[in-house]
This record gives structure tokens, C-alpha cells and sequence, in this order.
């Protein structure tokens, strides 16, 4: 099988690429520039989600799209729109225009109208590709962790390991169902080979929910340490978000507050039965994490 990846060289990316060098498919991936983390065997095309010519010339003599690139944080609204939405419609109209039915696409379990912009334009690339003639599958990854260490929930790790204190959004009532990276390629890998997926929407979330509070009681166990919460009120933590946005400072973005407090699914029963999606709990990957370190 000819399998174009978009979004290869971000932590999931090459996570995926190495499940997959492991099968006889042919694999292509998009990247702007060569990029020399990949060995020789994978062909790269040269292009972006907003050229639509590079688009058809990547597309051409592929079978399945598996697409992971998008844009996760920016202060720049019009940003997620152009890259998550009209990016996803670009590679939609370059499979169609290449003849490719099979599209893999790697959403967000916060995809909703009222999670902010990047909730919003993964829900607007969700609606274009159902709305397509494509034989689509979608998957909606909850918090992921174990990539890499520039997750939200990787960064909670290593706070709660160096830091007595844990600072905490609000009062951490909100609820969080981290996956492990692991568990997430495998659901990719599986939506691959299994034809049950098609125009199916799928939960990708650990197999428990927690309180935030709950999570870093947690992950402290598993650890092994105690840590002091402090919890930041929403409103200083919205005008900081705005302050950054006009100083130009990105250590956090707007719309990260309400994409956290947002309403997500946890219900992974069709993950379950279709994808033989049996995800870890957050003590086997912590466990994993502590291992490798």
C-alpha cells in the first residue's frame, strides 16, 4: 500500500512512521523542506497544506492519506482556520483530484464550537471531509503524552517531578482522559487495516477520566512524592493569555482555557470493538516514561 503522512516530522509523526516501516507499505510524506530525520527508503514531497500543486503532486499514486499536520497553539485565530480547516479541505481536494479514496484523519477529542479556534477549525475539517466522497475515518486523540516533552500533560509530568508546587487553571474540577502516544499509533495503525472504520468517528482517550486534581494525586503516587496545588483563578489567567497575546509572548495562548473546559467524550466502546483499542492506564505509562528515562 502507498501511503502519503502528513504532519511526519512532529512527535506522533515519527512515531508513526516507525510502526509503519516495520510493514511492507510504501510510505510518502509531506514535509516544506527534506527533512534528514527519515532514512532514505521514505520518499519526501516537497509542499504545505495551502498550495494546492504541491498537494496534487504528493497525492499522486497514493492509496491512503493519513493526515496529522495542523497548527495546535497560536495567538493568530486566522491561523488555525487557514491551517487546520482550509489545509484539511486542500488535501481533500487533492485526493479527490488523484483519484485517492482512503483518508485517515487525525482530529482532536476537543473538536466543538465552543472550545475556541483550533476546537473549531478541527470540527470545520471534520465537516468538509464527511461532507466529502472519500472513505474517511477520523480519530479524536484526547491528551496525549509520552511523545514528547512539549505536551500539556508531559509538561504536568515533569512539573510534578522537579517542583513542589503545582500550579493549577482554576479550580481543577475539569475532566482529563490522557492517552498514552503509544496506544494512539496503534488505534492509527488499526483504522488502517480494518475496513469497519469507514466514515466512522472515533474517541481516542485513556481508559480512565480524571479531575485534574485527581490526575496530579495521581500522578504524585506514581511518582512517588507529595506536591502542593495552587490553584490561578480563570480571570487572571484570561488576561495574562491576552496580555501575552499583545506583547507577543507565547507561553500561552488564548484559547487554550476554553479548549481545557470544553464538554469531550470519553466513551471509547466503538474504539474498543472496531479498533481493538485497549489503551494503558496512566500508571503503565508513566511506568513506560520512568523506563526509557
Amino acid at each position: 500500500m502507498r501511503i502519503l503522512i502528513t504532519g511526519a516530522t512532529g512527535a506522533i509523526g515519527r512515531k508513526l512512521i516507525a510502526g509503519l516501516e516495520k510493514s511492507d507499505h510504501n510510505l510518502r510524506i509531506l514535509a516544506r523542506k527534506k527533512p534528514l530525520i527519515f532514512s532514505e527508503k521514505i520518499e519526501r514531497a516537497i509542499g504545505d497544506l495551502q498550495n494546492i500543486e504541491s498537494l496534487n503532486k504528493a497525492t499522486r499514486g497514493i492509496d491512503v492519506a493519513i493526515h496529522l499536520a495542523g497548527i495546535t497553539h497560536t495567538n493568530i485565530s486566522e491561523l488555525y482556520y487557514k491551517i487546520n480547516t482550509e489545509g484539511t479541505k486542500n488535501l481533500i481536494k487533492a485526493c479527490r483530484n488523484n483519484n485517492i479514496k482512503r483518508f485517515i484523519h487525525i482530529s482532536s477529542r476537543a473538536a466543538c464550537r465552543k472550545g475556541g479556534s483550533y476546537a473549531e477549525s478541527k470540527l470545520l475539517a471534520e465537516k468538509f471531509l464527511k461532507e466529502s466522497e472519500l472513505d474517511w475515518t477520523i480519530l479524536r486523540p484526547s491528551e496525549v503524552y509520552g511523545a514528547d516533552k512539549k505536551e500539556a500533560i508531559s509538561k504536568l509530568i515533569n512539573i510534578i517531578q522537579k517542583s513542589q508546587f503545582v500550579p493549577i487553571v482554576g479550580n481543577g474540577q475539569y475532566l482529563l482522559s490522557p492517552v498514552y502516544a503509544d496506544d494512539l499509533i496503534q488505534s492509527i495503525l488499526a483504522a488502517l487495516k480494518n475496513n469497519a472504520s469507514l466514515k466512522k468517528t472515533y474517541t481516542i482517550a485513556g481508559p480512565e477520566t480524571f479531575t485534574c486534581n485527581k490526575m496530579i494525586d495521581k500522578i504524585s503516587e506514581v511518582l512517588g512524592v507529595k506536591r502542593i496545588k495552587i490553584f490561578l483563578p480563570l480571570s487572571l489567567l484570561k488576561f495574562l493569555a491576552f496580555l501575552f497575546y499583545i506583547l507577543k509572548i507565547n507561553i500561552m495562548v488564548r484559547d487554550q482555557i476554553p479548549r481545557l473546559l470544553c464538554e469531550k467524550s470519553a466513551d471509547i466502546s466503538l474504539s474498543r470493538k472496531d479498533l481493538n483499542f485497549n489503551p494503558r492506564t496512566i500508571e503503565e505509562g508513566l511506568r513506560n516514561i520512568i523506563i526509557k528515562k
